[in-house]
């Protein structure tokens, strides 16, 4: 299993930023792929029982929605 970013709070341990970074995407794109990281992160092992909090960042492109971040 791999993401791109895995980061835990400088306060606390049990809160996790799970995100994966991309070239470019599109706003379908970004919906899909939020959904797979949900559930990626959901079935990590290491994150069993934290609160995670999953975002993408897009370098190009349309892409939308919360927690999507983009370059422009």
């Amino acid at each position: 299993m791999e993401f791109d970013i895995v980061s835990s709070a400088l306060d606390n341990d049990e809160d996790v930023l799970v995100g994966e970074a991309k070239h470019s995407g599109s706003a379908k794109d970004c919906a899909r792929l939020m959904t797979d990281l949900k559930t990626k992160a959901l079935r990590c092992p290491p994150l069993k029982g934290k609160k995670i909090s999953c975002a993408l960042w897009i370098m190009k492109g349309a892409a939308k929605g919360n927690n999507v971040f983009t370059a422009v």
